[in-house]
């Protein structure tokens, strides 16, 4: 006899549910450990580039702290743990150098940190930094970079505060929340293992003023033998300098390439190789410039080269106006945009060709209208202590 249609339709829908709630105890793990496995990888720490940070290293900042308030013109410090600084420029294992965020997320963690007012390089290995920043909310954060300013993997960073800037608030002090550096028996803070200190730039006080004139004594040497005034009767010595200098500046620079690859592999360090790669260094400079000299000099002496090479003669002619113009443009191309150390050679190069294409323009419509530049007239004043004539005079026809 056959069963009615609803009756085994109702007998169908209950085996349905028995089966469904004799599965619900094996399903509640799988449901569980698919949502636990998705918030895993909705957390799971973000990578940088290539370099490596160590287990727990971190940073934070010493004196400011979620929700302070500070005055607009602050200085406020940067702590690390469990790593080293180390400056743009110079690969140390577990080292790097601080970045600080401002009103800003986080840039992408695998390519180089951006340089702008939001992106504050510390290239030199800073660890504090001076702010001046307009009255009202604002975001700070701390991010590491390595020799090539990339964030390192896992990427070592601090919590993103809120700070509030007003008028007449306290300078920053220690914050009570900052992780507080390992301390020795007597309360001073303990050294890390290896620590070190040096005079970065003592070596070069040795050296640079008896440089700078010598190479001044070598400008008259060269002025008082008129090498340049009686170029034919001379040109056995351009051609050796030619031969001579090439070779020389070449290896030398090979030599100070090969001495500061050591030094960043940790092969060789130290107060006494820093000063010896000045010398490979000064010499490959020298040599190289001498080369310059001597090649340009050569091809003056050929006519198909010599209207080519007298456009730039107007900028020898105000030679000392031109090189303090390229360092205070420099300065500020370099230092004041915060792309000191991580300007590459190419870009560098469009930055020199710029500047003296620019400086080659302004030289010739310069002495269109006066005898010199203004700097050379400053100092040929100076020289004979009266003051010397500027302004070119009109020709007079006869």
């Amino acid at each position: 006899m056959r069963m009615p249609a609803a009756v085994r339709g109702r007998r169908l829908q209950r085996k349905h549910v028995v089966f469904l709630t004799s599965l619900r105890p094996a399903l509640l793990p799988v449901l569980i450990s698919l949502v636990t496995a998705g918030a895993a990888y909705g957390q799971a720490k973000p990578t940088g580039g290539p370099t490596a940070s160590p287990v727990g290293a971190m940073v934070y900042f010493v004196d400011v702290k979620d929700g302070v308030t500070i005055a607009p013109k602050s200085i406020i410090h940067f702590g690390m743990r469990g790593m080293g600084l180390s400056p743009a420029g110079v690969d140390r294992p577990n080292s790097g150098h601080h970045h600080l965020l401002i009103d800003t997320e986080l840039p992408p963690l695998s390519e180089p940190i951006p340089s702008d007012f939001n992106h504050l390089h510390f290239g030199n290995g800073q660890t504090e930094a001076e702010l001046n920043l307009p009255p009202g909310e604002h975001t700070l954060q701390l991010l590491l970079g390595d020799s090539n300013h990339v964030p390192h993997s896992p990427p070592v960073m601090s919590e993103r505060i809120r700070i509030r800037v007003a008028e007449g608030a306290a300078a920053p002090s220690a914050a009570a929340g900052a992780p507080s550096a390992p301390t020795s028996p007597g309360g001073r803070h303990a050294s890390a293992p290896n620590a070190k200190v040096y005079f970065a730039s003592i070596v070069g006080l040795l050296y640079i003023f008896p440089l700078t004139a010598g190479r001044f004594l070598l400008g008259y040497y060269a002025g008082k033998r008129r090498l340049f005034h009686n170029v034919a009767a001379n040109l056995p010595l351009f051609r050796k300098l030619l031969w001579w200098s090439l070779p020389v500046g070449l290896v030398s620079s090979a030599l100070f390439v090969a001495g500061t690859e050591m030094m960043r592999a940790e092969v060789i360090d130290g107060a006494v190789w820093r000063l010896l790669l000045i010398i490979p260094t000064e010499v490959s400079s020298f040599a190289l410039c001498l080369f310059y000299v001597a090649t340009l000099t050569l091809l003056y002496q050929r006519a198909t080269w010599q209207k080519h090479l007298s456009v730039l003669a107007p900028l020898g002619r105000m030679a000392l106006t031109n090189y303090l113009m390229q360092t205070l443009l420099c300065l500020v191309i370099f230092y004041g945009s915060g792309q000191i150390g991580q300007t590459g050679p190419a870009k560098c190069l469009l930055i020199a060709l710029v500047i003296y294409t620019a400086q080659v323009m302004l030289s010739t419509l310069w002495l269109t209208r006066f005898r010199m530049g203004p700097v050379e007239w400053l100092w040929r004043t100076m020289s004979y202590g009266k003051l010397q004539p500027l302004v070119r005079q009109p020709r007079v026809h006869t």
